[in-house]
Order: structure tokens, then sequence, then C-alpha cells
């Protein structure tokens, strides 16, 4: 178990000073999945109670904010 819990480490990157492009491929894919997720668990018809300007502004700004920075793990500093 511990094995396993090493290899997904490292398949993350989560020790690594700079990422590989398989580590980019694999939190890419881990990232995409949760967002799947979370948009088929989400309510029906979100978007529809604000504008259109707001719905853009959110699917725009935070979601793809988000998903950079999990994919290639830059924070603001």
């Amino acid at each position: 178990m511990e094995e396993a819990g090493r290899a997904a480490a490292w398949l993350l990157g989560l020790d690594a000073e700079d990422l590989s492009a398989l580590q980019m491929t694999v939190r890419a894919v881990v990232v995409y999945l949760a967002a799947l997720i979370m948009v088929r668990w989400g309510e029906k018809r979100f978007m529809g109670k604000g504008t259109a300007f707001e719905c853009a502004c959110g699917v725009v700004g935070l979601a793809s904010a988000t998903a950079t920075r999990a994919v290639s793990d830059q924070s603001a500093s």
C-alpha cells in the first residue's frame, strides 16, 4: 500500500522541483476527470440563474485558472 502511495506521489509530481511531461499529463487527466464529475453531479440548469456575462466570467475565470495551476504547479508568489 505504501508503494502505491509513493507511485501516485511520483506520478503527480508532488515532491518534484520541475514537472515532467508525464506528470503534467497525469495531472491534466486527474483535473479533467474531477471537473467532469463536478459538472455531472452539479445542479441542473445552474447557469440559468445568472446572466450570460456572469456565467462566462465564472467558467473562464475560475475553472481555467484553477485547472492551469493544478496541472502546471505554478503558484502565485
